[in-house]
């Protein structure tokens, strides 16, 4: 009878703890969605998007010089592909896989600091300034691909050499 009255004291203790993580975990979420609010995520990630379709655009029709049809027919696979993702991103099940890690990765004294963070005066800065610094790493990673590109040709080139030379040396 006693070992019985142990098992269901432990039960009940073991559902305590599941219900307490719960509500750590609704809390925290809880704390994420404001985080996300205040960020305005979804907004960010829309202009993000719009970058991002911008630049496609403007590399497709460097790429395509002179083909009109292919340019428009790229144009129109990539707005698609691009319509696709940003659904998926803003509305689809990737905000709600962010906040579960959000959730999981920091503590709920850490998510409440990231709410006062991002109220606070730098925080709201750095909010506000945010898509013109992406845009201007975008820029800058571009301007540096382009710089990179002739090296990483040389690099490949070498190497191809290399192999073709121990190729040659192997089928002697």
């Amino acid at each position: 009878m006693k070992s019985k009255g142990t098992l269901i004291l432990a039960f009940v203790m073991v559902l305590s703890f599941g219900h307490v993580t719960y509500a750590d975990d609704a809390s925290k979420l809880q704390l994420v969605d404001e985080i996300f609010g205040i960020m305005k995520l979804d907004s960010q990630l829309n202009t993000i998007f719009t970058q991002l379709k911008e630049i496609q655009k403007k590399d497709l029709f460097d790429r395509f010089k002179g083909n009109k049809e292919l340019q428009a027919d790229s144009e129109k696979l990539m707005t698609e592909i691009f319509e696709f993702f940003e659904k998926e991103f803003t509305q689809g099940a990737y905000l709600n896989h962010c906040k579960k890690l959000y959730a999981e990765v920091f503590t709920e004294k850490e998510l409440e600091g990231m709410v006062q963070f991002y109220k606070s005066e730098a925080g709201q800065a750095l909010l506000k300034k945010m898509p013109e610094m992406l845009q201007k790493v975008m820029v800058m990673v571009e301007e540096m691909a382009k710089d990179l590109q002739p090296k990483i040709e040389r690099i490949i080139q070498e190497h191809r050499e290399r192999n073709q030379g121990t190729k040659k040396e192997d089928s002697a």
